[in-house]
């Protein structure tokens, strides 16, 4: 594989959950990233092969017991690492397959309350010129206001889900799981409120108090979700700076083969102010997710939540600008690099 190749995987691969993220918390693969068919067993057999079976035959001398011994322990430790790898597979296959099935059985209840939320809403709109007061309209209304809480309660049981699955650190999960079960114990306490409604008049009471608080809990909602694309993409960010040192690597061997790397240089600079920045907009915009989730007023969690969205978008808008950048850069470096490697052999040949 190509340098300029390797750049562009690590970049994109780099990137990649971040914008999954952005545009739908990360839609389930089929399988996982470590099962894919560049490491089926057949590929892993030619790789032990290339590693234990070229470059590293007997020394000169050896008798031949000593050559047995050596193919012998060649086998054992090529066999180890088979049976090594194929246990972890097998455990990263369970574990999404659990996560699969739970994650089926959150959307099918989720699914549930929706449909039953829309059902009873639709029968309500029927019949409710009969008032509160008629039975079959006060059960109806109850019906389609519960099953609207549980709607919502359905959606952050998703949204735990996603967390879990992500991959972050212990502590970033445990907060973001605090956060989610917050809110849930809210409407888990205004589920039961409408469930023990007995009259009319105190279920409309409830439901006026319950709009009022709404307003603020849909901003928190979003906000948690907000929090989750801002941590999992600052995550990535990180990452991009621990791998700098590659593109600082490759940059030194285009001076080596004698290309004027100036260009280069700037873009790679501008990538890395780019990085620095997206990191400080993101912590300033996960801020702001908290201060609206922590907020006991409407207007205030919401003007939180505006503008940590402005910061992450921003953020992410650089961050990729930059990173697209820096790539169309190496890739017109891949054919001077490809020209000076040419001039070389040629001029060898000719000497």
């Amino acid at each position: 594989m190509r340098w300029y190749i390797a750049i562009g995987a690590v970049l994109i691969v780099a990137l990649m959950p971040a914008f999954v993220m952005a545009h739908g918390m990360m839609e389930d693969d089929d399988e996982h990233p470590y099962a894919n068919d560049s490491m089926n067993p057949t590929l892993n057999e030619t790789y032990m092969n290339n590693t234990y079976g070229m470059g590293m035959g007997p020394a000169m001398g050896m008798g031949h017991d000593d050559e047995d011994d050596h193919d012998k322990n060649v086998t054992e430790k090529r066999h180890e690492m088979r049976e090594r790898w194929k246990e972890r597979m097998e455990k990263i296959k369970e574990y999404r397959e659990r996560m699969k099935e739970r994650m089926e059985h959150v959307r099918e209840v989720k699914e549930e309350h929706r449909m039953k939320y829309m059902e009873e809403k639709e029968r309500y709109e029927k019949m409710k010129h009969r008032g509160l007061e008629d039975p079959e309209v006060f059960n109806t209304a109850k019906g389609f206001v519960v099953n609207g809480v549980g709607f919502a309660i359905a959606h952050l049981d998703e949204l735990e889900n996603r967390v879990i699955a992500m991959n972050l650190s212990d502590n970033t999960t445990a907060e973001l799981l605090g956060d989610i079960e917050a809110i849930k114990e809210n409407l888990y306490g205004w589920e039961q409120v409408f469930n023990n409604s007995t009259t009319p008049q105190e279920f409309r009471d409830n439901v006026l108090a319950f709009r009022e608080e709404w307003s603020l809990l849909r901003v928190k909602i979003n906000a948690v979700t907000s929090k989750v694309v801002a941590l999992k993409f600052l995550e990535v960010v990180e990452k991009a700076e621990n791998r700098t040192q590659i593109i600082e690597d490759k940059i030194a061997k285009l001076e080596e083969l004698g290309a004027n790397t100036g260009e280069v240089e700037k873009a790679y600079q501008e990538y890395l102010d780019a990085l620095s920045e997206a990191k400080d907009s993101m912590n300033l915009a996960l801020q702001h997710f908290d201060n609206a989730i922590n907020s006991d007023n409407y207007e205030t969690a919401f003007k939180e939540l505006k503008e940590g969205k402005e910061l992450y978008h921003e953020a992410i808008g650089k961050f990729r600008d930059s990173m697209m950048e820096l790539r169309d850069v190496f890739k017109e470096y891949a054919e001077s690099v490809r020209e000076l490697r040419q001039n070389s052999t040629a001029l060898n040949e000719s000497s």
